[in-house]
């Protein structure tokens, strides 16, 4: 029988992120789980309206690369001295949270044991959150 791998990403605040691993290693038998961390800053417009004044405050076509969905953007954790600076200046509306995103790829039945164990340290953790992604 061969071994099952399955996909699958985690988006954790920042101020979460050394909660979240370190219950993937009480969680996860060493050998059943890959786990990279990138680091982004999410950025979401409250008011659409608003949406073209932070595109063209951003250099370059930094506000262009990294839009998600309309209002919604994913970007370099380098950026968010420009990010606050505009937001700050031009009196924008948005939400800004630091983030990890952990890449996971992991052995059967080790994903239930991640949220089995992220469920014993609610509240801080539940159901809905961390999202996962799998695939």
């Amino acid at each position: 029988m061969s071994e099952r791998w399955t996909k699958a990403l985690a988006v954790v605040s920042s101020v979460r992120q050394d909660e979240f691993e370190e219950v993937c290693m009480e969680a996860v038998e060493p050998g059943c789980a890959v786990v990279i961390r990138r680091d982004v800053l999410r950025v979401r417009v409250r008011d659409p309206a608003q949406e073209v004044v932070l595109l063209l405050a951003l250099p370059c076509d930094l506000g262009q690369r990294c839009r998600v969905a309309p209002g919604r953007y994913i970007l370099p954790p380098g950026a968010a001295p420009l990010v606050y600076e505009a937001v700050s200046r031009l009196g924008i509306g948005a939400g800004i949270v630091p983030t990890a995103v952990f890449d996971m790829e992991l052995l059967d039945g080790a994903l239930d044991a991640q949220r089995a164990a992220l469920l014993r340290r609610g509240p801080t953790f539940g159901p809905t959150y961390p999202r996962f992604e799998i695939g």
